[in-house]
């Protein structure tokens, strides 16, 4: 007696690779330090968890679809940009779910003189951050396929989990420029700091202070080619007592 294939098994034995697939994207994402790795990752993961001939990966500008990366059998729409409402991309982002199509040339929502040049007869489309999308990634394939529940639902966690990377990557970048920025400051702070260190040779009579070109300086001098310091030149009373006798007694005798 043969044995019938397990229409219940096989289905599940995929997804559940599916998933695995998934685990191994996430910890991915969660180390990508930059949108271009970002991309890369999605775009491979994307066709791998569905086996689609093509991948694309959507940025949403404004009111524009802005297809920046891919991954495909044959080239599609890399670095084009399409109107929001006239791109099956835009269509998901506006109403915040995923697309299946599985006759491009059957559904009013395709712009079927863009895909006309292209090897795509299905898709499946999801948004990047449901409840406000970013974005989209796209999967296409060659041949008419309808893509199973479980595939859209693989593709919809890849594209949030895509959501948080990119989140991630800008707080990452913030705070990079708030850490060069006070680097930079701190730097500039340090090179207007000018101290004196170490032993000075200062002679014990004059007390002029010798530099390094064995010169002898008046320690005024010294101290100002040193450090940010400025002197302002006076004469202390005990100075005065010794340089000036007669003017400390003149000033006695007026008290």
């Amino acid at each position: 007696m043969e044995s019938k294939p397990d229409a219940v098994g096989a289905p599940l034995a995929q997804y559940s690779r599916g998933m695995e697939r998934l685990v191994v994207a996430v910890q991915e994402l969660a180390l990508a330090r930059d949108l271009a790795t970002i991309m890369a990752i999605v775009r491979q993961t994307a066709r791998e968890l569905t086996g689609a001939d093509g991948a694309t990966f959507i940025l949403r500008e404004g009111d524009l679809c802005y297809y920046a990366d891919e991954e495909a059998i044959a080239p599609l729409w890399k670095g084009r940009r399409f109107p929001l409402p006239l791109c099956i991309s835009g269509w998901v982002m506006q109403h915040r779910e995923p697309a299946v199509i599985d006759d491009i040339y059957q559904d009013p929502r395709i712009p079927v003189d863009a895909y006309r040049p292209t090897f795509v007869t299905s898709l499946v489309m999801v948004p990047i951050r449901t409840p406000s999308p970013i974005g989209a990634i796209g999967n296409y394939w060659a041949a008419r396929h309808v893509a199973s529940l479980q595939d859209v639902h693989l593709l919809q966690a890849l594209a949030d989990t895509t959501s948080v990377a990119m989140e991630n990557v800008q707080v990452y970048a913030t705070l990079e420029q708030r850490v060069q920025e006070r680097t930079e400051a701190l730097q500039q702070a340090l090179s207007e700091i000018k101290t004196l260190r170490g032993l000075i040779p200062i002679c014990a009579h004059c007390k002029k202070i010798r530099d390094h070109t064995g010169e002898w300086q008046p320690v005024e001098l010294y101290v100002q080619a040193h450090t940010d310091a400025q002197f302002s030149h006076g004469i202390c009373p005990p100075c005065t007592a010794t340089l000036y006798p007669d003017l400390g007694r003149e000033g006695a005798r007026k008290e």
